[in-house]
C-alpha cells in the first residue's frame, strides 16, 4: 500500500490557516515522518488522510485510490493518537478488538486476533484488564496493537510518544518499528521530536507555515538543507552570514574559511552553515583554524556541548573530549554554502 498526497490544499473556514499545495508519497512499507514547529500543518495532514477533514483542492490516493471524499469510516486506516483514546471501560483486549466488532468480524475470531495483536505487543497477560490499572506506554502499546489489529491499508501516527519519558519513548519507537516492519505496513508520523522522526522514518518531511519545505532521507535533510530554515530546524547548526570572497574562499563574522563557493559567484551574500561534530578541537589542520576561548561548556555525557569565542563571534561545538582547547578547526569539506537568508 503507498499514500500519496498530491498538490493538496486546505483551509479552516474563517482563519485562513491550513496547508497548501502539499506534495508527500510514501511507497509502500515505507514510514515518512512530518516534523514541524507548531502550527505548521503537520497534524492537519494526518487529518486530511485520515478523512477527519475533507481537502479543498488536490489528491490523497491510499494505495492508487482516491479518497478525498470518502468518509473516515470507509478508509480503512488505522490511526494511533497522542492521547491513547482507549475505551476506560473496555478490557485491553476489548479495545483492541473494537474495531474487529465494527466490521461485523464473529466474537471467537476477534478474541483470537485481539490476543495475537496483544502477544506481538508483548501485553497477553494483560488481555483482561482495564486502561487505568496500565501505564501510559502500556496503554500506547495497546493503541497500537488497535491501529494494526484489523490490517489497515496504512498506519496514522499522531505523536504518539509525546506523553511518554524519555527512556520510554526511545523503547517505544523501536516497538513502532520493529512492528511497522514485520507488518510491511506503510505509515504517516507526525512529530515534533527531531531525534525520532531521524531515528524511525525513512523519509522525513519538514513543513513551515502550512507548506512543505523539504522532504528527504534524514540523512540527506540533515547533511544537505535546502536552505537555512531547514538546517536551523533539524538538529543544532553554525549558521553565519557570509560573502563569497573568490572560488574557495568565503568571510564570515570571525574571518575567512576555505571551501568550494560554486555555485556562487565572488561578492554574492550567502548563508554558511557547519555542524557542531565538524569543529576539531586542537586541530592537526593548517586551514580553517581559529584561536579563542571556551565561553559556554555543557556537559552531557556522552558528547560535550560549547561555545568556542572567536573575537565577539561564537562557534558551536560538539566533542567527546574532557580536557581544555584554545584553537579549534574547521575542515573546508564541512563549510556547506547555502542561499542567503537573514537570520
Amino acid at each position: 500500500m503507498s499514500i500519496v498526497i498530491e498538490n493538496c490544499s486546505f483551509v479552516y473556514p474563517s482563519s485562513g490557516i491550513g496547508v497548501h499545495d502539499v506534495n508527500i508519497s510514501a511507497e509502500d512499507g515505507e514510514l515518512v515522518a512530518v516534523i514541524g514547529s507548531s502550527g505548521s500543518g503537520k497534524t492537519t495532514m494526518l487529518k486530511l488522510v485520515a478523512g477527519f477533514e475533507q481537502a479543498n483542492s488536490g489528491r490523497i490516493l491510499i494505495n492508487g485510490r482516491d479518497v478525498c471524499g470518502v468518509p473516515a469510516r470507509l478508509r480503512n486506516v488505522g490511526m494511533v493518537f497522542q492521547s491513547y483514546a482507549l475505551f476506560p471501560l473496555m478490557t485491553c483486549a476489548e479495545n483492541v478488538a473494537y474495531p474487529l466488532k465494527i466490521r461485523k468480524v464473529p466474537p471467537a475470531e476477534r478474541r483470537r486476533k485481539a490476543l495475537d495483536m496483544l502477544e506481538r505487543v508483548g501485553l497477553a497477560a494483560f488481555a483482561d484488564r482495564l486502561p487505568s490499572s496500565m501505564s501510559g506506554g502500556q496503554q500506547q502499546r495497546v493503541a497500537l496493537a488497535r491501529a494494526l489489529g484489523f490490517n489497515p491499508d496504512v498506519l496514522l501516527l499522531d505523536e504518539p510518544l509525546s506523553a511518554l519519558d524519555a527512556s520510554l519513548r526511545v523503547e517505544l519507537r523501536r516497538e513502532i518499528r520493529r512492528l511497522q516492519k514485520e507488518q510491511g505496513i506503510t505509515a504517516l508520523h507526525v512529530t515534533h521530536d527531531q531525534e525520532e522522526a531521524l531515528s524511525m522514518a525513512d523519509k522525513v518531511a519538514l513543513m513551515h507555515q502550512g507548506r512543505l519545505i523539504q522532504i528527504a532521507t534524514p540523512q540527506q535533510l540533515y547533511d544537505a538543507p535546502v536552505n537555512r530554515r531547514v538546517a536551523a530546524f533539524v538538529g543544532h547548526a553554525n549558521l553565519w552570514d557570509g560573502v563569497v570572497v573568490d572560488a574557495d574562499t568565503v568571510r564570515v563574522p570571525f574571518g575567512e574559511l576555505r571551501c568550494t563557493c560554486a555555485p556562487y559567484k565572488s561578492g554574492d551574500k550567502v548563508t554558511v552553515l557547519v555542524r557542531p561534530e565538524r569543529v576539531m578541537p586542537d586541530p592537526e589542520q593548517t586551514v580553517n583554524v581559529f584561536d579563542g576561548v571556551i565561553s559556554n561548556d555543557s556537559f552531557l555525557g556522552a558528547v560535550r556541548r560549547y561555545i568556542f569565542s572567536v573575537g565577539d563571534s561564537g562557534i558551536q561545538g560538539e566533542t567527546a573530549r574532557r580536557r581544555s582547547f584554545t584553537r579549534v578547526g574547521i575542515a573546508p569539506e564541512a563549510v556547506q554554502l547555502l542561499p542567503f537568508e537573514e537570520a
